[in-house]
Protein backbone atom coordinates (compact mmCIF):
# COMPACT_ATOMS: atom_id res chain seq x y z
CA UNK A 1 0.00 0.00 0.00
CA UNK A 2 1.06 3.10 -0.61
CA UNK A 3 0.52 4.55 2.52
CA UNK A 4 1.11 1.86 4.60
CA UNK A 5 2.86 1.15 8.12
CA UNK A 6 6.64 1.59 6.00
CA UNK A 7 5.85 5.32 5.02
CA UNK A 8 7.48 7.46 7.61
CA UNK A 9 10.61 5.46 7.42
CA UNK A 10 10.70 5.84 3.85
CA UNK A 11 10.45 9.68 3.72
CA UNK A 12 13.85 10.22 6.36
CA UNK A 13 17.44 10.49 5.09
CA UNK A 14 17.08 12.87 2.32
CA UNK A 15 14.29 10.76 0.45
CA UNK A 16 12.13 14.14 0.92
CA UNK A 17 13.85 16.31 -0.82
CA UNK A 18 14.82 13.30 -3.48
CA UNK A 19 10.77 12.72 -4.13
CA UNK A 20 10.48 16.84 -4.38
CA UNK A 21 13.16 16.74 -7.00
CA UNK A 22 11.36 13.76 -8.91
CA UNK A 23 7.87 15.51 -8.83
CA UNK A 24 9.41 18.27 -10.76
CA UNK A 25 11.14 16.16 -13.11
CA UNK A 26 8.52 13.84 -13.54
CA UNK A 27 6.56 15.65 -16.68
CA UNK A 28 9.90 15.66 -18.78
CA UNK A 29 10.08 11.39 -17.81
CA UNK A 30 6.45 11.14 -18.66
CA UNK A 31 7.06 12.58 -22.00
CA UNK A 32 10.18 10.86 -22.70
CA UNK A 33 8.32 7.29 -21.38
CA UNK A 34 5.17 7.95 -23.60
CA UNK A 35 7.39 8.45 -26.58
CA UNK A 36 9.57 5.56 -26.28
CA UNK A 37 9.54 2.54 -28.88
CA UNK A 38 10.42 -0.64 -27.37
CA UNK A 39 9.95 -2.34 -30.90
CA UNK A 40 12.80 -3.99 -32.86
CA UNK A 41 15.96 -2.49 -32.21
CA UNK A 42 18.97 -2.07 -29.60
CA UNK A 43 15.91 -4.11 -27.46
CA UNK A 44 15.62 -7.29 -29.87
CA UNK A 45 19.64 -7.54 -30.06
CA UNK A 46 19.82 -8.50 -26.54
CA UNK A 47 19.99 -12.24 -25.79
CA UNK A 48 19.85 -11.92 -22.06
CA UNK A 49 17.58 -13.95 -19.64
CA UNK A 50 14.93 -11.38 -18.61
CA UNK A 51 12.46 -11.14 -15.78
CA UNK A 52 10.23 -8.71 -16.61
CA UNK A 53 7.38 -8.39 -13.27
CA UNK A 54 4.09 -6.19 -13.26
CA UNK A 55 1.29 -5.95 -10.67
CA UNK A 56 -1.96 -6.66 -11.83
CA UNK A 57 -3.50 -3.23 -10.57
CA UNK A 58 -0.52 -1.54 -12.39
CA UNK A 59 -1.62 1.40 -14.16
CA UNK A 60 -2.62 0.41 -18.05
CA UNK A 61 -0.30 2.39 -19.49
CA UNK A 62 2.59 0.76 -17.72
CA UNK A 63 1.05 -2.66 -18.74
CA UNK A 64 1.25 -1.77 -21.86
CA UNK A 65 4.87 -0.35 -21.99
CA UNK A 66 5.79 -3.76 -19.99
CA UNK A 67 3.95 -5.72 -22.13
CA UNK A 68 5.68 -4.02 -25.54
CA UNK A 69 9.27 -4.68 -23.64
CA UNK A 70 8.92 -8.02 -23.24
CA UNK A 71 7.42 -8.82 -27.06
CA UNK A 72 11.29 -6.83 -28.05
CA UNK A 73 13.14 -8.71 -25.85
CA UNK A 74 13.63 -12.29 -27.29
CA UNK A 75 14.48 -14.39 -23.96
CA UNK A 76 11.36 -12.73 -21.45
CA UNK A 77 9.47 -14.21 -18.68
CA UNK A 78 7.01 -11.96 -18.01
CA UNK A 79 5.25 -12.45 -14.97
CA UNK A 80 2.02 -10.34 -13.33
CA UNK A 81 2.14 -10.35 -9.75
CA UNK A 82 -1.13 -10.77 -7.79
CA UNK A 83 -1.55 -7.58 -5.17
CA UNK A 84 0.60 -5.39 -6.64
CA UNK A 85 0.27 -1.99 -8.23
CA UNK A 86 3.08 -0.14 -10.19
CA UNK A 87 5.34 -0.48 -7.04
CA UNK A 88 5.57 -4.43 -6.72
CA UNK A 89 8.49 -5.20 -4.71
CA UNK A 90 7.02 -2.66 -2.46
CA UNK A 91 3.25 -3.78 -2.69
CA UNK A 92 4.17 -7.83 -2.47
CA UNK A 93 7.78 -8.39 -1.76
CA UNK A 94 7.18 -11.73 -0.99
CA UNK A 95 5.74 -12.53 -4.42
CA UNK A 96 8.55 -10.37 -5.95
CA UNK A 97 11.68 -11.87 -3.77
CA UNK A 98 10.10 -15.81 -4.37
CA UNK A 99 10.08 -14.77 -8.19
CA UNK A 100 13.90 -13.26 -8.76
CA UNK A 101 15.52 -15.69 -6.44
CA UNK A 102 13.57 -18.64 -8.82
CA UNK A 103 15.08 -16.62 -11.87
CA UNK A 104 17.87 -16.28 -10.56
CA UNK A 105 18.37 -20.06 -9.45
CA UNK A 106 17.37 -21.16 -12.62
CA UNK A 107 19.65 -19.07 -14.65
CA UNK A 108 22.80 -20.49 -12.93
CA UNK A 109 22.97 -16.94 -10.67
CA UNK A 110 22.13 -18.05 -7.46
CA UNK A 111 22.32 -20.96 -5.75
CA UNK A 112 19.50 -22.82 -3.62
CA UNK A 113 20.47 -22.38 0.03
Amino acid sequence: PLLGPEWPNLVGGGRLAEWRHNVLSTPAWFDAVMDFDPGPGPLAALNIPTLLVYGANTQPEYRELTLAVADALPPTDLVEVPDAGHGVPVDNPDAFNALLLEFLERIGVAGSS
